[in-house]
């Protein structure tokens, strides 16, 4: 082993998986990096002597909705723009989704994180109830490039998915409802509807599409 290094194994079962990012995170916070993946383990090493940084450590889903891929390149490309690493291979068990561990240097904390499947869920959208939508992934990314050439800078992955939700699943959820943007953006609609969402307390993204567009007709 490389004499510049300390090493640590994180050993892991298929009952532990689960919380691996957890706990991985208290040792990256000591400067501990994750290296390796073994079959059971992961190796962690840090620098000998000297003040060793910080890292990040996250997970990522490696399949969404009804088991769609994430898009490759697109997705690993995505990742790397907001600093990941990601280490392989990817882990899975019984009940557990397989999913990627990734890392990166504690510089990049409180930046974008990336993770496209959190930043959908967190405004409500349900791959479930959008049958289970395998462009969605890859339409969000297309955003995000697109609109970070615009404007000349990285757009991030939330501002990305705010857009794609206005100008594809709002207006598709519109047409499909009879409802219509009413001479409005379709920016300014979708900050109504997740305005009405949190009033109203409806987790379901399509939901308070459907909430909106009564009020719209009743009015």
């Amino acid at each position: 082993m490389d004499e510049h290094f300390e090493f640590l194994k994180y050993t892991f079962s298929v009952y532990s998986l689960t919380s691996i990012h957890t706990e991985l995170q208290q040792y990256g916070n000591e400067g501990w990096e994750p290296h390796k993946i073994g079959a059971n383990h992961v190796l962690l090493r840090r620098p000998v002597g000297g003040v060793p940084q910080d890292w990040e450590i996250h997970t990522f889903d490696d399949t969404f909705g009804s088991h769609c891929d994430m898009p490759e390149p697109a997705w690993c490309n995505h990742l790397a723009s907001c600093g990941w690493v990601l280490l392989e291979p990817s882990l899975s068990a019984y009940g557990v989704s397989p999913f990627h561990l990734a890392k990166r240097e504690g510089k990049w904390r409180g930046t974008d994180d990336g993770d496209v499947l959190r930043r959908l869920a967190d405004l409500g959208y349900n791959f479930y109830h959008c049958q289970g939508d395998c462009n969605v992934v890859s339409e969000v990314l297309e955003a995000k490039w697109m609109e970070s050439e615009k404007k000349g800078h990285n757009v991030g992955t939330y501002e990305a998915v705010k857009y794609w939700l206005a100008e594809r699943l709002l207006r598709q959820l519109l047409t499909e409802s009879g409802a219509s943007l009413g001479g409005r953006s379709p920016q300014a609609v979708l900050e109504e509807v997740l305005n009405l969402r949190s009033v109203l307390h409806v987790s379901d993204f399509k939901k308070a599409v459907e909430f909106w567009s009564r009020c719209e007709v009743s009015e």
